[in-house]
């Protein structure tokens, strides 16, 4: 994406500079859609149907260049930035392919006329979408904020209304100045001199603009197509947008018309220019103004309602004098201001948004797609309007007078007022719709900066060891983190890709950060958000009348609870255990170590599934509970619960599905109509099931439930101490103080969120989750483990090919995936945990992941000698020292400069080497590795 502007703002020459562009795109945004339709008509006796195709046929043709242009100047790599050598290039043709527009000589019939019009035509739309898209993708780069861009339209649109005022109104007088055909041409070359300067004046204006450098994302056109057509608040703006713009187009084109058939007087067009656009010049500061207190939609709203009420009372102008007319379009006029201000700051908002959700710029893209919708609009524009004409009866002439049936002069008044009013009216049925607003904007590129921690402040108390009590100057540590936005963070975190939710679950953690679930009763709120958290879990989860719940601080402790709660249900058993497959989460084996019980792990099959009867087989009377995940991490698929469960429960033993995965996501994938092997409550024997808010409910870190089917089953996770001379102590969890700030950020994200919104989160995910998994089976050396059954994907590559090299091209590529060790015969492979977020960037990915493997099918598998697998499995860990374990994580990449281990930028002979240890070795070289790295270190 775009490097961040610097500052509070930019410099106001660079904001004048910018806006003085509007001057070459007024100009010609302006003249073809006033001028050119009479020019054709009544100037060179075009039929009016045949005329309306000369001057739609070239805006039709931007409808598919805008895009193309806009991909092109998104991969532009130039010293000064990928836009501006645009302006410059297609801004100086525009300006002479507009000179020769109206500048050909008389060749002798209509048909030649008229081609030649409409060869010059093409190569000014051509030029325009070359200059246009570069132009108006700007403001998402250049500006950083979402009122910055505000102020940055508000120049833009005073200068476009000045110079649409000034085109409008000086175009007809050179015309009829002149006169006859020489008067368009006099008057071609004049607008021609306008473009120019304005082109110059914008590229030379927007010379200190921090421009930044462009990381487009990647796949071809149609990918990038698919991807901004599937933004929905884009969808929305840009079909208000192109109504409005077809709306404008039909009174542009309807000027000239109105004022010499209808109004009787030729000059008037000049006075329903002014009018039209005049109350720009005014206005438009007071639009934003109004943004600022209202948002940008509502405003829009505003605006629109205004407009289509001026263009209605213009139907009175066959009958009402030439002053209500007047007035009648400037009331238009005031609408006009608005409905260019908000839409043209809302556009670089929503690519802005994208862009920081994806970490790929689609600016250029979304630009293209945006000014072909307002190109199609504003051409379509003259077009319908020459329909109404011919449905009228509409007389062409040759330059000469001729008296107007009544039909016709219906037909202009009609297409004139009425027919935009419709438009725009019909309009709002989707801006209603759209839902960025400021705070949301900001909030997603706040979201995009890399984690950092904060800086204190200069204020602040000072360090212990500081007598003076000076301050200290704030530093930044230089450490980045992996973003936790954009879905390209393939474990870790989940991504729902929606930044309003994240922000308003942001202020939710804040301001309850301070509340303390430790005493329910001291802290009320949180026991109801909760129960209501509990509430919805057991809805998804078929939980029955008798189903309680606990929020814990994650999935780990949901499943250590789970266990506890078996142990300490059956006091009578010296040492329990648990029975497990060898896909369960080491969760498990962590809950048997902290409480001293006996973890049996079963071996799964071929499918890594749960063998039901092995599992079964291995338990005994010293069982307390058995576990099946829904889905296993490692390789994404569902055990068999129903046979599993029940057999537990014959044996009268708890059963616990661990779905901190899937929890959020097989509920909703059975409502899509996808087939889910039964895993809830629904289920007989099953006895508990945990699922993390964290993961696929996409709330902040640091929350997940523990249901258990009833109150009973739950008692013995809670603990209570009053033998001492403090308070009594009281615990639903491992926890005693609880901060509140989880709770509030979860229950916000749920209610946010809602059945709806996890429904459509759950089918992006899994359509992601799906064109990845196809995309890997296409790709020669890849293999999937397991077909996914929800949202998770592992992939194992064949012979030549090393999965550790192929994970760090992907983080190269800006993609991180988790690469995962061999075990029990099963060779490595790479770990995908797939969010909502992540649909937009699939292409991007699988176009990453190809060339991964091709780098990593040149570069060859890491070697390892056989002597060093020889040394590193005859060490005893339990034997070695500190010094030992030193030398190998030096010899393993991990001793990082000086005294401070680190990491390599390239882990694949890390992943390797410890590949080849076996797994009580690599325990226990990471567990000194992590000793090492946790070590305090002064506070500057």
């Amino acid at each position: 994406m775009s490097a961040q502007p610097h500052g509070p703002g930019l410099p106001t020459r660079v904001r004048i500079g910018y806006g003085a562009g509007s001057v070459a795109t007024g100009a010609f945004g302006t003249v073809p859609g006033l001028m050119l339709l009479p020019f054709l008509t009544d100037e060179l006796a075009v039929p009016a149907l045949l005329a309306g195709v000369i001057v739609f046929g070239p805006k039709a043709w931007d409808v598919f260049l805008n895009p193309v242009a806009g991909r092109i100047s998104d991969r532009t790599v130039d010293p000064r930035g990928p836009r501006r050598p645009w302006l410059l290039r297609a801004g100086v043709l525009l300006a002479v392919c507009f000179a020769l527009l109206f500048a050909g000589p008389d060749l002798g019939s209509t048909a030649a006329d008229a081609a030649w019009v409409l060869v010059f035509f093409f190569a000014c739309a051509s030029a325009y979408a070359f200059f246009q898209v570069p132009y108006v993708s700007m403001p998402a780069e250049i500006a950083s904020t979402a009122a910055e861009r505000t102020r940055l339209m508000t120049w833009r649109v005073a200068i476009l209304a000045f110079t649409i005022m000034l085109a409008g109104a000086s175009a007809p007088a050179l015309r009829d100045a002149v006169g006859g055909r020489d008067g368009y041409r006099v008057m071609g070359v004049a607008m021609a001199v306008v473009i120019l300067v304005g082109v110059l004046l914008a590229y030379r204006g927007t010379r200190d603009a921090p421009l930044g450098a462009v990381t487009p994302g990647a796949g071809s056109l149609r990918d990038q197509l698919r991807i901004v057509a599937g933004a929905r608040d884009f969808r929305l703006l840009l079909v208000t947008f192109v109504l409005q713009a077809l709306a404008t187009g039909c009174m542009l084109a309807g000027v000239d018309y109105l004022a010499g058939d209808v109004l009787g007087r030729q000059s008037a067009s000049t006075v329903l220019f002014v009018c039209f656009v005049g109350p720009a010049l005014l206005l438009t500061p007071a639009w934003a103004a109004l943004g600022r207190r209202t948002g940008k939609r509502t405003g829009y709203l505003i605006a629109s309602v205004i407009l289509a009420a001026g263009a209605a009372l213009a139907t009175a102008a066959g009958s009402a004098p030439a002053g209500a007319v007047f007035a009648a379009v400037a009331l238009v006029g005031v609408g006009y201001a608005g409905v260019q201000v908000f839409p043209l700051s809302m556009l670089p908002d929503a690519a802005a948004v994208d862009a920081a959700r994806t970490g790929s710029s689609r600016v250029g893209v979304y630009t293209g797609v945006w000014t072909a919708g307002e190109t199609l609009g504003l051409a379509l524009g003259p077009g319908l309007f020459a329909v109404v004409l011919a449905i009228g009866g509409y007389r062409s002439s040759a330059g000469g007078e001729v008296v107007q049936p009544d039909s016709a002069l219906t037909a202009i008044t009609i297409g004139f007022s009425l027919l935009p009013a419709a438009l725009v009216l019909l309009s709002l049925l989707w801006l209603r719709g759209y839902s960025l607003d400021e705070r949301t904007v900001d909030a997603s590129a706040a979201a995009a900066t890399p984690t950092r921690l904060p800086t204190p402040s200069p204020t602040a108390r000072n360090r212990p060891d500081d007598p003076c009590g000076a301050p200290h100057p704030p530093r930044r540590p230089a450490v980045r983190d992996l973003p936790v936005h954009g879905g390209r963070t393939l474990a870790y975190v989940y991504d729902a890709g929606l930044p309003e939710t994240d922000a308003l679950a942001r202020e939710a953690v804040a301001a309850f950060a301070g509340s303390n679930g430790l005493d329910p009763t001291a802290f009320p709120s949180l026991l109801t958000m909760e129960n209501e958290l509990v509430g919805f879990a057991a809805g998804l989860l078929d939980g029955p009348e008798t189903v309680v719940g606990t929020l814990t601080s994650g999935g780990t402790e949901s499943c250590l609870l789970s266990v506890q709660a078996a142990r300490d249900a059956r006091p009578d058993i010296a040492r329990a255990s648990l029975v497990v497959p060898d896909t369960v989460h080491a969760a498990f084996h962590k809950a048997a170590h902290y409480f001293g019980m006996e973890i049996r792990v079963v071996p799964t099959g071929p499918d890594h599934r749960a063998d039901p009867v092995a599992m079964d087989a291995a338990c005994d009377d010293s069982t307390v509970l058995v576990v099946v995940s829904a889905p296993s991490y490692a390789h994404g698929v569902i055990d068999p619960v129903t046979e599993v469960a029940g057999a537990a429960a014959a044996r009268g033993i708890r059963c616990h599905v661990d779905a901190c995965i899937g929890g959020w996501v097989l509920p909703f994938k059975s409502r899509l109509g996808r087939p889910v092997t039964p895993w809830t409550f629904a289920v007989d024997g099953v006895t508990s099931i945990s699922a993390d808010l964290h993961k696929y409910g996409y709330a902040p870190k640091g929350a997940s439930l523990l249901l258990h089917r009833t109150a009973e089953l739950r008692r013995p996770q809670f603990f209570a101490h009053a033998d001492w001379p403090g308070y009594t102590m009281l615990n639903a969890t491992m926890q005693s103080t609880r901060s509140g700030g989880p709770v509030a950020g979860a229950w916000t994200t749920v209610q946010a969120i809602g059945v709806d919104g996890y429904l459509e989160l759950t089918r992006a995910a899994l359509e992601a989750t799906d064109l990845i998994a196809e995309g890997i089976e296409r790709l020669e050396g890849l293999d999937l483990v397991a077909a996914p059954e929800s949202t998770l994907v592992a992939m194992t590559a064949g012979p030549g090919l090393d999965v550790f090299t192929v994970a760090d091209e992907m983080t190269a590529r800006g993609w991180f995936v988790q690469p995962q060790l061999s075990y029990a015969g099963q060779p490595p492979s790479l770990h995908l945990s797939v969010s909502a977020a992540t649909l937009d960037g699939v292409a991007d990915f699988l176009d990453a992941l190809a060339r991964a493997v091709t780098v990593a099918r040149e570069t060859g598998p890491v070697p390892v000698d056989a002597d060093v697998v020889a040394l590193l499995h005859s060490l005893d860990p339990t034997t070695l020292s500190e010094a030992e374990f030193d030398a190998l994580l030096a010899a393993g990449g991990l001793a990082g400069e000086g005294d401070a281990p680190g990491l390599p930028e390239q882990m694949a002979p890390v992943n390797a080497l410890l590949d080849a240890a076996p797994p009580a070795l690599r325990e226990a070289v990471l567990v000194a590795f992590l000793d090492r790295l946790s070590r305090p270190v002064a506070l500057e």
